[in-house]
């Protein structure tokens, strides 16, 4: 199954946002506030402004999967918050190699959404890194280096697409810094 096959790329965190809705509430307020698992290390977040719909409570279970449930994230500030870790900060002179990988499916077209975010580390529009619908709505790859500097990979699929809506899409960043190398597969195509 997918997160045991995660699991054996030793990743460093592994956020499956699969949590349970524990109140069992159906609410137009969210999930805000829940713990947000992160099954490699324990560096927990926290859901705001969105809804939980995993099946199984924490845990991976392979018996549903996977039909297992995930977070529903709304369209304004949504997010998991309060991850103290990943720290990607390396000695002066090192260079960044690490890669990103999630998994999105845009529900509701996201018209008028400046750069909807899918995974980030740092504040918007100085993030170290960020898989966001970008400037126009298409995926893209955004890495900073230690001056700010932005390096972008550019996807031309765009999510206010209607085709393209309502479909899971596999999305891979990759920064190698030493071949000065900034990549993004979606679907395991470059």
């Amino acid at each position: 199954p997918y997160p045991l096959a995660v699991m054996e790329d030793d990743p460093i965190a592994y956020w499956r946002m699969n949590d349970a809705n524990l109140d069992g509430a159906d609410n137009n307020n969210g999930d805000n506030g829940y713990v947000c698992n992160d099954y490699i290390n324990g560096d927990n977040g926290v859901y705001n402004n969105c809804y939980l719909l995993g099946s199984t409570g924490t845990g991976y279970d392979p018996v549903n999967d996977p039909s297992d449930g995930s977070a529903t994230f709304q369209q304004n500030f949504s997010c998991v918050s309060n991850i103290l870790a990943p720290d990607l900060s390396l000695p002066y002179g090192s260079n960044a190699e690490f890669t990103v990988v999630a998994w999105a499916n845009p529900l509701v077209s996201m018209t008028g959404i400046n750069t909807p975010t899918i995974v980030a580390k740092g504040d918007y529009n100085n993030e170290e890194f960020a898989i966001d619908a970008g400037a126009g709505g298409s995926f893209r790859f955004e890495v900073r280096n230690a001056s700010g500097a932005a390096y972008n990979a550019n996807s031309t699929i765009n999510v206010n697409t209607p085709a393209n809506e309502n479909t899971w899409y596999h999305l891979v960043g990759v920064c190698d810094e030493a071949n000065g190398l900034v990549s993004l597969y979606i679907d395991g195509v470059l």
